[in-house]
C-alpha cells in the first residue's frame, strides 16, 4: 500500500500479542492480530497497535499479502463482537465456558450476575453451576413451548 506521498505502508504485526488464524483454505487464511500499519522503514509504536481481522493472501513464495479487514474503532469493539457472536449462538459451548473458566473474575462474575436484579419475597434461588452443567436443548425446548401457550 501507499499513502499520498508515495511511502510504501506496511502492516507490522505485534508477534507477542494477539496473533491467531481463525481458519485457513487455499492460499488464504482471516486472522485476528494486533497490528499497527507503518511507514517502511520506521519502527512500530506499541501504544497504536490494533485489534483487526484481516484475510490474508499467501504467494507461491510464501509471502503474505493483507486483503480485505476491519479495524475496530474503540476498545470495546472486540468485546461487543463476542457478546453479539455468543448471543447469536456463535462459538462451542463447552469451549467457550472453557476459555472463560480462567479468567480471573470468573468466579466473582458467577457469583454476582444476578446482583442487580431486584430480590421478591418467595423467589426462588438457582445454583449457577446446575444451569451450567445441565442446560440442555430439551430443557429450551421446554421453555419456548409454555412461551407459545
Amino acid at each position: 500500500m501507499f499513502n499520498k506521498d508515495d511511502r510504501i505502508i506496511k502492516p507490522f504485526i505485534f508477534l507477542d500479542g494477539i496473533n491467531e488464524v481463525v481458519e485457513e483454505r487455499g492460499n488464504q487464511y482471516t486472522a485476528i492480530r494486533e497490528v499497527q500499519w507503518i511507514h517502511e522503514g520506521d519502527s512500530p509504536d506499541p501504544t497504536k497497535k490494533k485489534l483487526e481481522i484481516r484475510r490474508w493472501l499467501v504467494d507461491k513464495d510464501g509471502t503474505e499479502k493483507a486483503n480485505k479487514g476491519v479495524v475496530f474503532l474503540t476498545e470495546n469493539g472486540p468485546h461487543q463482537l463476542v457478546e453479539t457472536m455468543a448471543i447469536n449462538n456463535y462459538g462451542r459451548t463447552k469451549e467457550l465456558i472453557k476459555a472463560i473458566a480462567t479468567r480471573p473474575d470468573f468466579k466473582e462474575s458467577v457469583i454476582n450476575i444476578n446482583k442487580d436484579d431486584i430480590v421478591e419475597e418467595g423467589t426462588e434461588f438457582f445454583d449457577m453451576r446446575d444451569m451450567l452443567l445441565s442446560y440442555s436443548e430439551e430443557d429450551n425446548k421446554d421453555t419456548n413451548d409454555d412461551d407459545e401457550e
